[in-house]
């Protein structure tokens, strides 16, 4: 059984474990142009349990790999939730560093055309 190669060594200098690259693909998966995923979502389509994906969670938020962007209402809870998507698509889907600057502009330019 091969290791997987991580996708990035934190300032920690722990790789990137299996949870949070599992949680940050179902953002990647899961992100829409006008609906992004929640906490559970992603716990969901990660396969992961949900208070090992709110930590990492957390975690990738403190990192600068996820943000929350925004917060909608469900019915399995009374307040809104919030929605999670990756902050540099390019950097978390090839693990390599991604122009922020350039990415934004793509972004913009491709709304606005």
């Amino acid at each position: 059984m091969t290791d997987p190669k991580p996708m990035q060594t934190p300032a920690g200098g722990r790789p990137v474990g299996e949870v949070r690259r599992a949680l940050l693909q179902a953002a990647l998966d899961l992100n829409t142009g006008d609906r992004a995923a929640t906490l559970r979502e992603l716990a969901r389509a990660a396969g992961v349990g949900q208070s090992a994906a709110r930590i990492a969670v957390k975690n990738m938020r403190r990192d600068g790999v996820l943000s929350l962007v925004r917060e909608r209402s469900v019915a399995y809870r009374n307040r809104p939730v919030g929605e999670y998507v990756p902050l540099c698509p390019l950097r978390a889907a090839h693990g390599g560093v991604c122009n922020e600057s350039n990415f934004n502009f793509k972004a913009l330019q491709g709304a606005w055309a």
